[in-house]
């Protein structure tokens, strides 16, 4: 691809690495820089899709039982224009350190995604049957969850 660049790492043990370096990678502190107002305002059209989705609210922090903090990932993405051309734009992500949740080493951490053989023998079986294949996206799945309260009224266990 004209946008990547394949990179052999070689480490002591003669071991070969491949690493991708994208031209929408992470954005270095220069870029962060340079780039500054794009970055508050990527910074802040997430924060409003948090506050749209009633993600986040204001709470005492005397009050919380658990605190957890967050961090940014800015990221370059390439975003679709009506004319069909691509720009490059500032993508800021709020991510939790769910780390330092209390909590867990009692939470369930399983993420049911397909492994690559699966999907491979889905597209295979597609392929001998004729079948077509169709695939969809939830923009902010995540965000798009259930609620503390929804989750213990679900679960019987306590509010979180």
């Amino acid at each position: 691809m004209p946008d990547e660049t394949l990179v052999y790492k070689i480490t002591e043990g003669s071991v070969r690495t491949e690493v991708v370096k994208r031209d929408d990678d992470l954005l270095t502190a220069e870029e962060t820089r340079q780039n500054w107002a794009a970055v508050c305002q990527a910074m802040q059209d997430e924060l409003h899709t948090w506050a749209k989705l009633k993600c986040i609210s204001r709470k005492n922090k005397s009050a919380a039982r658990n605190v957890i903090d967050t961090r940014w990932v800015l990221k370059w993405k390439w975003e679709a224009l009506p004319s069909g051309e691509k720009r490059r734009i500032i993508r800021a992500r709020l991510t939790v350190r769910g780390f330092k949740d209390r909590d867990k080493g009692t939470l369930g951490t399983y993420a049911g995604t397909a492994q690559r053989y699966s999907q491979r023998i889905i597209v295979s079986e597609a392929v001998a049957t004729g079948w077509d294949i169709y695939t969809s996206d939830v923009i902010k799945a995540f965000l798009h969850g259930v609620s503390y309260e929804e989750l213990a009224t679900l679960t019987g266990e306590p509010v979180r």
